[in-house]
């Protein structure tokens, strides 16, 4: 019980310097590295709605100024008008504790500019896979519990939904969080 007293304490610790770094980055002009949204290998999200096609993707923007980036999913079936955004954010103000649905529009990033689709599913082979994360999204065992460095963090809860609707997906090596695991897992 101790080491989650501590822990929670750090993850208090780190929003605050999180936060101080974010608002440095804004005001330097921290800039991605990151090619933009609109890459022609993926069709807009306004071109998936229009298609009434299903879609599910994996996205990641850069931390400001931070070597690291954020990643969260999106996602829509063919028979719904909008997209649904699951992430893990630094704070704890929901129902789902750190976990939110929609707390920012499907392809904003986090002001360091630029966002990146890490890897996308289109057409009825989506469908399973949106099932299982719109499910097990608000289930994630570290829900209430954050550290941002070295995590459980966003990216942990990324590669454990990844994991727990077995999307093959290889997270880029500045996901950093993917491989801790929350202490709370069975």
């Amino acid at each position: 019980m101790m080491g989650a007293i501590a822990a929670r304490r750090i993850g208090k610790r780190s929003v605050g310097y999180l936060g101080l770094i974010l608002l440095a980055a804004a005001m330097n002009g921290c800039p991605s590295g990151l090619p933009p949204v609109n890459d022609p290998a993926y069709a807009s999200l306004d071109s998936i709605r229009d298609s009434g096609e299903s879609v599910a993707r994996v996205y990641a923007t850069p931390i400001p100024g931070l070597p690291a980036r954020h990643t969260w999913f999106v996602i829509k079936r063919a028979d719904w008008d909008e997209f649904r955004r699951w992430e893990v954010f630094i704070y704890n103000g929901g129902i789902y504790g750190y976990v939110f649905r929609d707390l920012f529009p499907p392809e904003a990033d986090l002001g360091a500019g630029g966002t990146q689709v890490i890897a996308e599913v289109r057409g009825p082979e989506a469908e399973p896979l949106i099932d299982c994360i719109d499910r097990v999204a608000a289930e994630y065992p570290c829900r209430d519990y954050y550290v941002f460095y070295p995590g459980p963090n966003s990216d942990s809860y990324t590669q454990w939904v990844l994991n727990q609707c077995g999307w093959d997906v290889e997270l880029p090596d500045d996901v950093i969080g993917k491989d801790v695991t929350c202490p709370f897992s069975n």
